[in-house]
């Protein structure tokens, strides 16, 4: 029989602290899911990068998709499948009680989807003149 500390605040705190290590494992993948957004909207013509950064892009000799998108497509499948599984796995062991992969897992996408539909909803309330001004893109050479 395994000895643990006695409570459910060292539970609480235990799954509170394997969920921030979970969001730092998923951390990665969020790159990939901005550079997607940001090349669709500069293939749209409303992107939002700032001049400077559009000229130094256009000075790297690279495309806009391996300038936002450098990293190849198989890596953040192949992150998410092995550090993401193993964190979880591991998080069972060390917190021991039952379904706790499934309630870290539930409870960070619930986050991811609560924040995703603030965003969305104060998305248009919060553009200023500094994000309007630039948008379409600004480095010519850039094709």
């Amino acid at each position: 029989m395994a000895v643990r500390a006695p409570g459910r605040v060292r539970d609480l705190v235990a799954l509170g602290l394997w969920l921030f290590f979970a969001e730092n494992v998923v951390f990665p993948n969020q790159h990939q899911e901005y550079g997607v957004l940001s090349l669709r909207a500069y293939e749209a013509g409303q992107t939002t990068a700032e001049p400077q950064l559009l000229d130094f892009a256009a000075a790297q000799g690279q495309t806009p998709t391996t300038f936002m998108l450098p990293v190849p497509p198989w890596v953040h499948p192949a992150w998410i499948l092995c550090a993401g599984l193993l964190s979880l796995v591991v998080a069972r062991k060390v917190v021991g009680l039952r379904w706790t992969a499934t309630l870290i897992a539930g409870t960070y996408l619930a986050y991811r989807a609560l924040v995703w539909v603030g965003l969305v909803a104060t998305a248009s309330r919060r553009r200023s003149c500094r994000w309007s001004c630039w948008s379409g893109p600004s480095a010519s050479t850039w094709r």
